[in-house]
């Protein structure tokens, strides 16, 4: 670990920031309210329509977002894709707010667009402001992640009170002002994205880095999706028992509430020493084996003295989770092509889809064998850990 000299985060990642705050908080307070929206006297859906659209929404995102990249990098650029994405988001929630199933539908489809062009691209942006500081890429993708989980949680949990209180059409109009003000941060800035130090073909052991890197993430989101399945098994357990002290709602709150004083030293670690990117990931793996085989040993019916083992792995798991999400940005972000990083960033949620499918295609097996799931998790943490250790060895010089 070495000493970060001479290297700040700009005022410019602060003005990127604040604009995805807000954009998330619109985005996640849409979602927050979207079913009781449908479902209720202002549309009367049935609830099994409304739930299938709603997963429609939430399932579009990943193609909306390749294909927002795609014309971000080599049609309008990255800058007016994200202002484009954002004006399209508030047109979708001005028009969702008509009450009716015409502006319902278009207004879905105008926000899953806009969302397309919006995420990627402002990914891409934030990433490019430290291409002459590569050493803050860590800290600035993990400081960007932190702040996009405040504007979820003020969306989720600010909206629906709002809802409740004044009427559904107020708050997509709130929303949409939201989308909107969410751009002016970004217009105030000029278009000074700067270039990278040495440009640049992408060489072979470039090349190498950025393919370890998509595995490193196909391989994490698929596993850690596979130890959720434990996760949610065991808060089940305790959100329903009496014996545990702890209140019922607190049991779903735990992972991101052990993430948030991680994120922060983080942060501050990373902002002033670096380490390499590689070493973070292979930790995360590491981590991430011990988190998994905390929960398989567990027993299947968990008792009162268990608890202390369940939120140590839910520590470990949310330092895992810091060591690979973040930096799988960052190293795309410095070994990457600046012109097609939108793109990439974007294929990066493809794993997400497919390992998703697939858990759906064996839901019914793994929900009735959590261990079994938490099992196949360990095996493949405990293999891409020691495949880490030896990449890192023969590539002393990563």
């Amino acid at each position: 670990m070495e000493k970060i000299i001479n290297q700040n985060h700009s005022k410019e990642t602060y003005y990127y920031i604040l604009s995805n705050i807000l954009e998330k908080a619109s985005y996640y307070g849409l979602r927050s309210i979207m079913v009781l929206y449908m479902i209720s006297e202002m549309l009367n859906m049935e609830r099994e329509d409304a739930f299938n659209l709603y997963g429609y929404l939430t399932s579009s995102y990943i193609i909306s977002q390749i294909l927002g990249a795609v014309l971000g990098d080599f049609l309008i650029g990255n800058k007016k894709a994200i202002i484009a994405g954002a004006l399209m988001q508030s047109i979708g929630l001005f028009s969702i707010c008509s009450a009716s199933l015409y502006g319902l539908y278009i207004g879905m489809f105008l926000v899953i667009i806009g969302n397309g062009l919006f995420i990627p691209n402002m990914l891409s942006n934030f990433g490019k402001l430290y291409l002459k500081k590569t050493k803050l890429l860590d800290a600035g993708f993990t400081l960007f992640n932190f702040t996009s989980s405040i504007g979820i949680v003020l969306g989720t949990v600010v909206i629906a009170p709002i809802a409740d209180t004044f009427g559904y059409k107020i708050v997509f109009i709130i929303l949409g002002i939201i989308t909107i003000l969410s751009i002016v941060p970004l217009l105030i800035l000029e278009e000074q994205i700067p270039a990278p130090e040495k440009q640049q073909k992408v060489e072979k052991s470039k090349k190498l880095k950025i393919i370890t890197t998509f595995v490193s993430a196909f391989l994490f989101l698929g596993l850690y999706q596979l130890g959720h399945i434990r996760i949610n098994d065991l808060q089940y357990v305790f959100e329903n028992s009496s014996i545990f002290l702890i209140p019922a709602s607190w049991w779903s709150s735990l992972l991101p509430a052990l993430s948030v004083p991680i994120s922060l030293f983080a942060i501050i670690l990373w902002s002033y020493f670096y380490s390499c990117q590689f070493s973070k990931l292979m930790l995360g793996f590491i981590f991430g084996t011990l988190s998994f085989g905390i929960l398989y040993l567990m027993p299947e019916v968990p008792t009162e003295q268990t608890i202390p083992l369940f939120l140590l792995s839910l520590l470990l798991l949310a330092i895992a989770d810091i060591h690979v999400k973040p930096v799988v940005y960052s190293i795309l972000t410095q070994y990457a092509n600046p012109k097609y990083l939108a793109t990439l960033m974007s294929l990066a949620y493809i794993p997400t889809l497919l390992l998703t499918a697939l858990v759906s295609f064996n839901q019914e097996y793994l929900f009735a064998n959590p261990t079994v799931s938490v099992l196949i998790g360990l095996i493949g943490m405990t293999i891409f850990s020691f495949s880490f250790m030896i990449f890192q060895k023969v590539n002393k010089s990563v």
